[in-house]
């Protein structure tokens, strides 16, 4: 890989700002963005044709061999909707649940494996207007299906869980 540049610097700090959630974080590339600009003797108005040059620059050069898609161990194909339908009937055999309710457990658990390449995420709420009803035990099976689960906290006498 070639080295880079000031251009490819200031190229990742703009796609940093622009991409950030951060007040703090976009400030400080805005920042550097500037001293770069003018350590070249540039300005902010020619911010659009330098990132044009990047781009330009990124597109022709050869793109890198596309990486194998990791196989499966012979005789042990997992699929989404293999896992998916293992996570379900588990959810089925140990929770007393509506049938919709195993297949959003199910689905949750997975998500949960990926939630972090979303800007959005869906959360998991187990509400009840009775006690004893399974919430508790609903998050102690799903307990074993989410990486890094950990007890947060109690809400109406159940447990939550972060995703992360």
């Amino acid at each position: 890989m070639a080295k880079k540049d000031w251009l490819d610097r200031l190229f990742d700090l703009h796609s940093l700002m622009i991409s950030t959630q951060s007040d703090n974080e976009a400030a400080e590339c805005r920042k550097k963005i500037n001293k770069l600009l003018t350590q070249h003797g540039k300005t902010a108005n020619d911010t659009a044709e330098l990132l044009a040059i990047v781009v330009e620059r990124r597109s022709s050069a050869s793109p890198p061999p596309p990486s194998p898609r990791p196989q499966p161990p012979p005789g042990d194909p997992v699929t989404g909707l293999v896992l998916l339908e293992g996570i379900r009937a588990i959810c089925k055999e140990f929770l007393s649940l509506e049938e919709h309710e195993y297949l959003v457990l199910a689905l949750w658990c997975m998500h949960a494996y990926v939630f972090s390449r979303f800007m959005c995420t869906p959360r998991l709420i187990l509400r009840s207007a009775v006690r004893d009803c399974g919430k508790t035990s609903t998050l102690s099976v799903i307990e074993g299906f989410v990486p890094n689960a950990k007890k947060i906290g109690q809400c109406d006498g159940g447990d939550l869980f972060p995703l992360h």
